[in-house]
Order: C-alpha cells, then sequence, then structure tokens
C-alpha cells in the first residue's frame, strides 16, 4: 500500500507541475484525473492506517496506571526521590538494581507513579475501572487480578516497539498528510473542499468519489 501511494505520489507531483484547464469536464486533464481516481480507488473502503505503537502505549499506560493506583503507598512511594528531594528516581535504587525487570521496567512504573501522585488521579482511575467506592478486600483482590495483565501489557508493548519501528508508520502517515496537501492544498483538506484544491479549479464535484464515478454532466463517465 505504501509503495503505490509513493509511487501515485511521485505521478502526481509531476503532473501537477505542468498547467492545468480551469475545470475537469470530460477528458480535461485526464492524466491528473486518472492519477487522483486511483487514489481513490487505493483508499475507497480502507480503515486508516493504525499505529500498533500509539495504541499499545495508550493502553499499556492506562493498564500500568490502574495497577500503581492500587498498589500500596510504600510501593507508589519507591518511585520518589529521598525525603527533601523533589520529583521522581530515574533509575532503580541501589536495592533493586540487580534486578533485571527493575532496570528494564522502572521508565513505565515511574510514569504511572507520577500520573497518580494525586488522590484526583487515583480516584479517576477507579472510576474508570468501576472501582470505586469498593471495599479494600475487593480492591486487593483487583490488584492480583490486574498484576498479570499489566506484566503481560508491557512485555507487548516492549515487543512492538522493537518489531515495529515507529518511522515505519510515521512514513506513512506523511504520505497521507502529503497526498492531502498536494491535492487540496492543506493537509487536513477534505472532499467537499474539491473546489479549491489544486487539481479541481472550478466547483464542477462535490466528492472525489462523484468526480471518478461520473456523477455530474461536468464529469467523465463511470469507470
Amino acid at each position: 500500500m505504501l509503495v503505490k501511494l509513493c509511487l501515485i505520489l511521485g505521478l502526481l507531483l509531476s503532473l501537477l507541475s505542468k498547467p492545468l484547464n480551469a475545470a475537469v469536464n470530460a477528458g480535461d486533464n485526464k492524466p491528473e484525473f486518472d492519477v487522483l481516481c486511483e487514489i481513490v480507488r487505493l483508499s475507497k473502503g480502507k480503515p486508516k492506517a493504525a499505529n500498533p505503537i500509539q495504541s499499545t502505549v495508550t493502553e499499556n499506560d492506562d493498564i500500568q496506571k490502574l495497577n500503581m493506583t492500587l498498589s500500596t503507598k510504600a510501593c507508589q512511594d519507591m518511585f520518589k526521590k529521598p525525603k527533601g528531594q523533589e520529583g521522581y528516581l530515574d533509575e532503580p535504587p541501589g536495592d533493586k538494581k540487580q534486578l533485571a525487570d527493575s532496570i528494564e521496567n522502572w521508565p513505565y512504573w515511574k510514569k504511572a507513579a507520577e500520573a497518580v501522585s494525586q488522590t484526583a488521579a487515583k480516584d479517576n482511575m477507579l472510576e474508570q475501572a468501576g472501582l470505586k467506592g469498593d471495599n479494600n478486600n475487593t480492591l486487593t483482590a483487583e490488584k492480583l487480578h490486574l498484576q498479570g495483565i499489566a506484566e503481560g501489557s508491557l512485555r507487548a508493548q516492549k515487543k512492538l516497539k522493537t518489531e515495529y519501528p515507529e518511522n515505519k508508520f510515521s512514513a506513512l502517515t506523511n504520505a497521507q498528510s502529503t497526498l492531502k496537501e498536494i491535492v487540496y492544498g492543506k493537509p487536513d483538506g477534505t472532499d467537499t473542499t474539491l473546489y479549491g484544491s489544486k487539481v479541481f479549479k472550478a466547483a464542477a464535484v462535490s466528492t472525489m468519489a462523484d468526480a471518478c464515478e461520473g456523477a455530474g454532466p461536468t464529469t467523465r463517465p463511470a469507470l
């Protein structure tokens, strides 16, 4: 998909360097029109590209925050700097440094501890989880249940980060934004602004799909 988009992008860039007619009528600007219609075909009916890294970061953050909220005060305080100093420790204290899990997971745990350091934040997490107002026995049981989930979530996020480099998804996102920039003149353009685009110069069609499928007297016949 990304290769096809890049090929189309290169072709469209080349075509847009040449003068275009004022409007797209039957047969006018045919090469440019064909490129735009190919873009429609590629994207039509397909979901937007999802970035699994971003998705798992959000989900994992929420799980770790809830896990930290259900942890004991002693556990939460473990991430704070020594008494008299503000902030949180960037790495495990001396007695934890020999534990591989502590070193590897510390940034995630620290982030969660900071996020729920205030009572209001803890209450919000409990409310989102449907646990607000539950007694200590229930919360303890939930903590035990959540522990394995939190550990699995961390493993999944780290695996994704290793196997799916962020630049793979940013490249696709950038390509999509660039296409919109070229076609509509702005990266967040929509089909309803075709009349002001760099290719469709007149308000002859209301949507790109209509144009490609031959809706209206000033468009090409249906493909």
